[in-house]
């Protein structure tokens, strides 16, 4: 019942996914983060490590997302709000 409650709160389903997100921090620095879904309007970024900094609800995040090798997509950047923070991770939403 929750998951469902989740899902009618967003704009668009999250298909689950495992690709790997350079995430540009507030204060400059970047960290790797794993997207495990993703959607049109937004991601969940969960941490790689457990020490690594991550940012917080309010914040604003720019991301370079790595498509597989496989796709031989090219990597998309785009600028992002993050949503909601947990221990694993944080929801962004895309800025378009």
């Amino acid at each position: 019942m929750e998951n469902a409650k989740k899902e009618e709160r967003r704009a668009a389903f999250r298909d689950p996914v495992q690709i790997l997100v350079d995430v540009i921090l507030p204060d400059g620095n970047t960290v790797t983060m794993r997207a495990r879904d993703l959607s049109r309007t937004g991601t969940f970024l969960e941490k790689m490590e457990a020490s690594d900094p991550m940012p917080t609800a309010g914040s604003k995040i720019h991301l370079t997302i790595k498509w597989p090798i496989e796709t031989a997509a090219p990597a998309v950047q785009v600028t992002a709000d993050v949503m909601r923070e947990t221990e694993e991770g944080v929801g962004v939403q895309f800025e378009f």
